[in-house]
């Protein structure tokens, strides 16, 4: 990975008539992976109470490494193509979540607490 930057992926963002929702990859200097999932509309306010609301994924350097193992990536250079490949579409945080279950790769979910 580029030492000096982040590298951002978009795996999905809807349509303009549709409820908000954007899935973001982002690879930071030290080549861990933050996947960022905001929805906002009124199907987030009915489920979570709240709009927009945010789940973070996050996977350190470590684990990068082996889902480019997993992935079957020659480099880790290769990560955020392979990441808008794979992983695109709306449910695409949620299937690399499964990627990473089944090779397991250890990641950490953080969401908006819900207040009520």
């Amino acid at each position: 990975m580029d030492e000096r930057h982040e590298t951002r992926v978009l795996l999905y963002e809807s349509g303009p008539d549709e409820e908000r929702l954007r899935i973001e990859g982002i690879i930071d200097h030290v080549g861990s992976l933050r996947v960022r999932q905001t929805s906002a509309g009124p199907l987030t306010r009915w489920c979570f109470e709240e709009t927009p609301h945010d789940v973070e994924m996050s996977i350190d350097a470590e684990g990068v490494r082996a889902l480019a193992a997993l992935l079957e990536l020659d480099a880790a250079e290769q990560l955020p193509a392979a990441l808008q490949i794979r992983f695109a579409g709306y449910d695409g945080a949620m299937r690399l979540r499964e990627c990473l279950k089944e090779g397991g790769v250890p990641y950490a979910v953080s969401e908006s607490r819900i207040v009520r």
